[in-house]
Order: C-alpha cells, then structure tokens, then sequence
C-alpha cells in the first residue's frame, strides 16, 4: 500500500520503509561485530607486548638473555640505549660483554610465525 500526502507527495511503502530499516541494523551489527573484533585484536596485542620493568623492582634469571636498557659503563658516554644482556653475579652486561648500567629490562619477544 501506498500513502500519499495529498499534494502529489508519495511516502514509501511501509514494507519497503520496514524493509529499509531491517538493512540498515543488520549493517549496524555487522560493523559492531567488526569494530569488537578490532578492539579483541588490538588487546590481544597490548597483553602481548612486553613491559619495561624496573631493575629495582625485579630482576631476571641469571645469565637469561633479555632486552636491556642501559649505558656502558667506562666509555664515557652516559647515553642510555636498547640493548641485548644478561645479568649475573658479577652485574649486568651486554651480550657483546661490555658492563652496563642498567635501568630496565624486558623478556625477549617471541619469533615470528613462519607462514
């Protein structure tokens, strides 16, 4: 059925306005189920990343290798950097055996997934 407004105007069917409206939340689904799935991803993500954490507040295993925040100690620069290093009795060093001072450190990420 068809309505008019009396002025030659004419408004859409209502099966045809029902039918409109039904597409448009089914889009509106879809695209919040895509949006929920991003948000997933990107958690997924941050939980995944590795965390700075401070040498005062723990310390990795000994001789273990991991991601290292420091300066080597005796070159006379007092640059900090990123760095791969362990730490054992002795103190904390680069994997290429310069001492370091360190601040942070973090756990080595995982490889990559080989497609």
């Amino acid at each position: 059925m068809v309505f008019t407004s009396g002025k030659g105007c004419s408004v859409f069917k209502l099966q045809d306005a029902i039918e409109t409206v039904e597409l448009y939340l089914v889009d509106c689904v879809d695209e919040e189920r895509e949006h929920i799935a991003a948000v997933r991803t990107l958690l997924t993500a941050v939980k995944s990343t590795p965390k700075w954490i401070n040498v005062n507040d723990e310390m990795p295993d000994d001789e273990s290798t991991v991601v290292i925040f420091g300066s080597p100690i005796g070159t006379g620069s007092a640059d900090y950097d990123v760095w791969l290093g362990y730490h054992d009795a002795d103190g904390w060093f680069s994997v290429e055996g310069s001492q370091m001072i360190v601040t942070h450190w973090q756990d080595m990420p995982e490889p990559p997934i080989q497609s």
